[in-house]
């Protein structure tokens, strides 16, 4: 396995960054009897690419002043985050070496990978300031999402309605407790054919309510059927994405759909504190009563309508 290991305020007390490395891999090789492959450099991209470099027993520093020597020559796909995929496309425009990459227009860049594209040149240039965090710091997640199969093959809207129902109860918990908001809803779908298909959409404010995710993931179903993808369906997929901290968003207005979900917020939180007092069945939907499953079975880390 391996880690990043921010070293720049131990100086004082173990010496250089070479050092440190040297100190560390000595003791693995004599204690535990392995061996170590370390990376030194002014970036974690660097530094990860330095731990590649020789293997499996050294060290190599990549510094501000040889690092156009060491890493432009490697090829592209040895920078962090090039999977398979990026090295296909980078080889069609003539991107072979991480310094190719370094240099490259990013008109080319964005055209096909986005913002990504422009990241993967910063870092091919040192451009790279993401600290190390600590290994137990709380993570914020890119996105919330519950998936369910069922237990038999969705045929109709209702049933559709009462799985995306339940799932959106789930993200929207799971939001809560993190304290965030959803600023968008993808829907994802598995027919009975085993294909799978997916759609997705802003919404018009942020939310952590499961009537808002519910209704967002039913529009968005209701637009996949429209296009042709009618099939049973096999499982499906809620999740919220773009999510955002609370406080993050400031309301432009009270008066429109940010009303509503603000709305939908508070009540479901009262129904989180009950729920956390009770058990999470306590209080189900009226839609999810005539489920198979029942509220009793429905604990919080349940999939509804699972399949035996």
């Amino acid at each position: 396995d391996e880690c990043w290991l921010d070293v720049s305020g131990s100086h004082t007390l173990f010496g250089s960054s070479e050092n440190i490395a040297e100190s560390i891999r000595k003791r693995a090789r004599e204690e535990l009897g392995l061996t170590l492959s370390v990376g030194i450099s002014f970036t974690k991209v660097f530094a990860k690419l330095g731990s590649d470099y020789k293997k499996p027993d050294a060290q190599t520093l990549i510094s501000q002043e040889n690092y156009r020597q060491i890493a432009w020559s490697l090829p592209v796909e040895d920078i962090l985050m090039v999977g398979q995929s990026a090295t296909r496309f980078f080889k069609t425009v003539g991107i072979t070496t991480i310094g190719d990459l370094a240099q490259a227009d990013e008109k080319i860049l964005t055209a096909k990978l986005g913002q990504t594209g422009v990241t993967l040149k910063q870092w091919a240039n040192g451009e790279n300031d993401d600290p190390v965090k600590l290994y137990y710091e709380s993570r914020k997640p890119e996105s919330v999402g519950n998936g369910s199969t069922a237990d038999h093959d969705l045929t109709t809207r209702e049933e559709c309605a009462a799985l995306i129902t339940a799932l959106s109860e789930r993200v929207a918990t799971r939001l809560r407790k993190h304290g965030m908001q959803g600023c968008g809803v993808h829907l994802s779908v598995k027919y009975n054919n085993l294909s799978v298909t997916g759609k997705q959409m802003r919404l018009s404010c942020p939310t952590a309510s499961a009537t808002d995710l519910k209704d967002a993931a039913l529009n968005l179903l209701d637009l996949l059927w429209r296009e042709g993808n009618s099939l049973p369906v096999r499982a499906l997929t809620v999740t919220a994405i773009y999510p955002i901290e609370n406080g993050d968003f400031v309301p432009s207005s009270l008066f429109t759909e940010q009303e509503q979900s603000i709305k939908h917020t508070r009540l479901e939180q009262s129904i989180d504190s009950i729920r956390d007092k009770y058990g999470f069945g306590i209080i189900t939907r009226g839609s999810l009563l005539k489920q198979e499953e029942s509220a009793d079975d429905y604990d919080e880390e349940s999939k509804p309508f699972k399949r035996q």
